[in-house]
Parts: structure tokens; sequence; C-alpha cells
């Protein structure tokens, strides 16, 4: 595998992971859904910026993992599992976070938590087959992706 190809297999499973993370309601750490004052298209165009901001930030770590891997042609199970527990479990957390501070739409809390439940089942799945996580991305996000499109996170969902 070229490491152009290794890039873009890394590029295609960030782009997956992406939507997955910016998807979720509530506010706090404790990851409970909670309901706000804000408006359901407010928060459609907060979260969307939220996972468009964060989404550039595991663009350069991607960047930074690749190149500090020497832009490997043909990553070991361990380079795959070293990726996505550095790059994409702890960016997807931290854009789970900042969406969370948004709060919920009143009325939208099983929507949200729906998708924020669907982006871990994602995850917990990109972790138990790293390899995969560059060619398998609807597989791990796909009910994710589809549950982010029809609440409106275009962007988020873009980026599973």
């Amino acid at each position: 595998m070229s490491s152009r190809r290794f890039r873009t297999l890394l590029l295609s499973a960030l782009a997956v992971v992406l939507v997955g993370t910016g998807c979720g309601g509530g506010s706090g750490n404790d990851g409970e859904t909670t309901t706000s004052s804000i408006g359901k298209g407010e928060f459609i165009k907060k979260a969307n910026a939220i996972c468009a901001k964060d989404g550039e930030k595991m663009h350069a770590d991607f960047l930074a993992f690749s190149s500090e891997h020497n832009n490997n042609p043909n990553p070991s199970k361990a380079e795959y599992e070293e990726f996505v527990n550095s790059v994409i479990e702890p960016d997807m957390k931290q854009q789970i976070a900042d969406i969370r501070t948004l709060g919920t739409p009143t009325g939208d809390e099983g929507q949200t938590e729906e998708i924020f439940e669907a982006v871990e089942e994602g995850l917990q799945r990109s972790k138990e087959q790293p390899e995969l996580v560059t060619t398998s991305n609807s597989e791990f996000f796909g009910r994710a992706i589809k549950l982010a499109n029809e609440y409106g996170l275009a962007v988020c969902a873009q980026s599973y």
C-alpha cells in the first residue's frame, strides 16, 4: 500500500468519525442528556459548527500522526490501534463533550441521545477492529450517520 493510499484510507476513517462525534445532547460531564433553552435550529447550526471546527483539529491530528509514522504504507494492527486510541477516540470524545455544552432542545432529548449512543457504539466497534477503520466507516457509524442526517446535523454526519 502506498503512503498516498494509507493517507487516503486514514482520511476516510477520519471523515467517518467526525460525524459520529458531533452528535449528542446534554450538558455537564456526566453524559446525561439535559434540555436547555436552545432551539432546534440554533442547536443544529452550533453543533454543525462544532463538528466543522473539531473536524479540522482531527484532521491536523491525523496529519501529525501520519507524519510521526513516516506515512507508513503498510500500517500494522498496532499502528491502527494507536491511531484509534490516540487520535480518533480522544478527538471524538472531545467533540461529543463540545456538543453537549449546548444542551438539547426541549423535546429532542431522545433523538439526540440516540445519535450520541450510535456514535459511542461505532467508536467501540472501531476499537475492536481498528484495522478496518479506514475501510468500514459506514459499518461502524452507519446508524449514527443516518440519525444525524435525519436530525439535520449534516456537517456532523459527513465527518463520520
